[in-house]
């Protein structure tokens, strides 16, 4: 409840919390993200959070992982499907056997030698993914991620998400220092 200009929003979760411990309706719920309305019932809202299933997922990632321990960090994702997330990092291949290089030019082709074509290339972080959100579109924000590390645009701000990470000659004239 930050915000709150009216300072009602501390009163407003003390009485929440009070409201679901009282009504023995705090134990169930379920971590995540979840899209709430400001003219919903605090009943209706503690049943929304005890369903289980959250608008959005956090995924953390922390840094020193191999990629290949990524896919342990991405439960919760309904569509999310292990064993591909580990072989298009593997192989560097889409599932429908599009390089990964060829849309984002700071990812190299696999080298003979890499096991992991991805390996290095998936920036650790953490991350709010839609629920639905597949093995592919984990990957793409994760690439997009370290793009916007590696090509912020001007001063660190860039207007459009991957307006200077996806093209090589913006990058290299607004490259992170």
């Amino acid at each position: 409840l930050e915000g709150d200009p009216g300072g009602t929003g501390a009163a407003n979760a003390l009485a929440f919390r009070l409201y679901a411990r009282v009504k023995k309706l705090d134990k169930g719920i379920e971590p995540g993200v979840y899209k709430l309305s400001p003219n919903m019932k605090m009943s209706a809202i503690i049943s929304k959070l005890q369903v289980g299933q959250p608008d959005e997922i956090i995924v953390s990632v922390p840094d020193s992982l191999r990629v290949t321990q990524y896919a342990d960090h991405a439960t919760g994702l309904k569509n999310f499907n292990a064993t591909n997330f580990l072989a298009i990092v593997k192989s560097g291949k889409w599932m429908d056997g599009t390089q990964v290089s060829a849309t984002y030019w700071f990812v190299l082709p696999k080298a003979k030698n890499a096991a992991y074509a991805l390996e290095g290339y998936l920036y650790p972080a953490t991350y709010y993914f839609n629920a639905s959100d597949d093995e592919t579109a984990v990957i793409k924000r994760m690439l997009g991620t370290l793009g916007e590390q590696l090509c912020p645009g001007p001063n660190g701000n860039p207007q459009v998400p991957g307006e200077y990470y996806l093209d090589h000659t913006q990058c290299r004239a607004h490259a992170a220092s």
